[in-house]
């Protein structure tokens, strides 16, 4: 996947609410670029998957992830939010976004 493609998964500590209006995430801490598969939940190929790993180099309480199209900046696709699960240094989380079409 490239060019515009939202292809990067982002973690971080921001709780707040998603927001139609937001651009990034709260407290984003890494992103990663993530590998893009077609998998099936109702029908063939009806959803589109994105997943990466994240090997920490810090401490953190993961509360939030987002789907982006560029390394470092770019758009933001999809923001979501959860229980924050705290993770330490050196510890591997990893990420999946599923995108169903219907």
């Amino acid at each position: 996947v490239g060019g515009d493609a939202y292809d990067h998964i982002a973690i971080g500590t921001g709780t707040s609410a998603p927001n139609a209006s937001e651009t990034a995430l709260v407290g984003e801490k890494y992103r990663a670029a993530g590998t893009g598969t077609r998998v099936t939940t109702t029908v063939a190929n009806d959803t589109a998957q994105l997943s990466s790993s994240f090997n920490l180099t810090s401490s953190i309480s993961v509360a939030e992830s987002g789907m982006f199209n560029h390394t470092s900046s770019g758009d933001m696709m999809a923001r979501a939010t959860f229980s924050a699960i705290p993770v330490n240094s050196g510890d591997t989380i990893n990420t999946i976004w599923k995108i169903q079409f219907s």
